[in-house]
């Protein structure tokens, strides 16, 4: 097992400048921001696509092909910086907040968090890269602090850490989505009611072959689950129906160019069933825990863009629902181009929260 930081590194540190690499199983996007008091301004992005199966259930398996494809990012865009911040999926890390005695020495906290880690983490210590974070006191009892764990296993990591070293960069942060997704949710409730203030707010983060479900009370994640269903579904129909290999496919999805009949028996079909495995995804919530009714659905991921989605969502729900662009309100910089990055806007949430790292103090 090895503890990635020290308490004192998590109280002193500096955040650097950082790009956000948000790799998906079809593709790799990233995003460079700056932040002048509250205004927010995209400096550089880039986005490329993967071949099939060089990433799985976002667990990279071929790292020369993510390296050669980082690579070929960073060529075709202006990135001021080679530190770079990255995200795994929930699937891949378990997360867990214990609470530890408040009164506790630096030396024995360390200690205290490596017993506690044993008894929650299904594998060998030894496998895993363990982290830690000091929440503050515990609301359960003022003589503890409650401390978030998060364990991933060290071949999980390392994949990621040489796939981007090949390309030149250098790996300064590795966090969890849903913590990149809460962090990136402050820019989306300008367009919910009274900002999402005390509403139950379910964001859908629909990708190409994984939907995840994290549902916010007050901007703070109250429940988070992955379900195995994507947009993929729709592009390996387009492949099969129109005899498209992916790339053509992918292509016609973005551009257009498909026969008339795509819509009413590819696009439509695929649109309701997407409304469904979302309803199932709520039910599961529902079922879960005693959280509370939701008040408002928000898309995003690639899948998002679908025509009507939305209302789609709503007539199957009965829930309102919008598709959520995290850079709605930013500035886009001279050295970005304006339809690539606008085109991509409801699929950009991860990317922007693991950008916005470079703002945390």
């Amino acid at each position: 097992m090895k503890i990635l930081k020290t308490v004192k590194e998590i109280l002193n540190q500096e955040p650097p400048l950082l790009v956000g690499v948000d790799i998906s199983n079809s593709s790799i996007k990233a995003m460079e921001l700056m932040k002048d008091n509250n205004q927010y301004s995209i400096q550089a992005y880039g986005n490329v696509m993967l071949p099939p199966n060089a990433v799985v259930d976002k667990n990279i398996k071929d790292v020369k092909v993510v390296a050669d494809a980082l690579s070929t990012l960073l060529n075709s865009s202006k990135f001021s910086t080679q530190n770079v911040a990255v995200a795994l999926s929930g699937a891949s890390v378990i997360t867990r907040v214990i609470q530890i005695d408040a009164n506790l020495k630096e030396n024995e906290i360390l200690d205290q968090i490596s017993l506690e880690a044993d008894r929650y983490i299904p594998y060998p210590l030894e496998e895993v890269n363990l982290d830690f974070q000091i929440l503050g006191p515990s609301k359960k009892n003022s003589q503890l602090m409650d401390v978030m764990l998060a364990a991933a296993r060290i071949e999980t990591i390392d994949a990621y850490l040489e796939a981007l070293n090949m390309a030149g960069l250098k790996v300064k942060i590795v966090e969890v989505e849903s913590f990149s997704l809460e962090r990136a949710f402050s820019l989306i409730t300008d367009k919910l009611p009274n900002q999402g203030v005390n509403q139950r707010i379910a964001l859908l983060d629909i990708g190409g072959a994984t939907t995840t479900l994290s549902v916010f009370h007050n901007q703070d994640v109250i429940y988070n689950r992955d379900q195995g269903f994507g947009g993929r579904q729709l592009t390996e129909e387009i492949q099969r129906r129109y005899s498209l290999s992916i790339k053509e496919a992918l292509a016609a999805q973005k551009l257009g160019g498909l026969p008339e009949e795509y819509v009413t028996e590819v696009l439509e079909p695929f649109r309701e069933t997407v409304a469904q495995q979302i309803n199932r995804a709520l039910e599961f919530y529902y079922s879960s825990e005693q959280h509370g009714e939701l008040d408002y659905i928000a898309l995003v991921g690639g899948t998002a863009s679908i025509p009507d989605l939305d209302e789609a969502v709503y007539q199957r729900t009965t829930i309102k629902t919008i598709v959520a662009n995290p850079i709605s309100e930013m500035l886009i910089g001279s050295n970005v181009k304006s339809d690539l990055i606008i085109n991509d806007g409801p699929s950009l949430m991860l990317c922007c929260g693991l950008a916005m790292r470079s703002f945390d103090k």
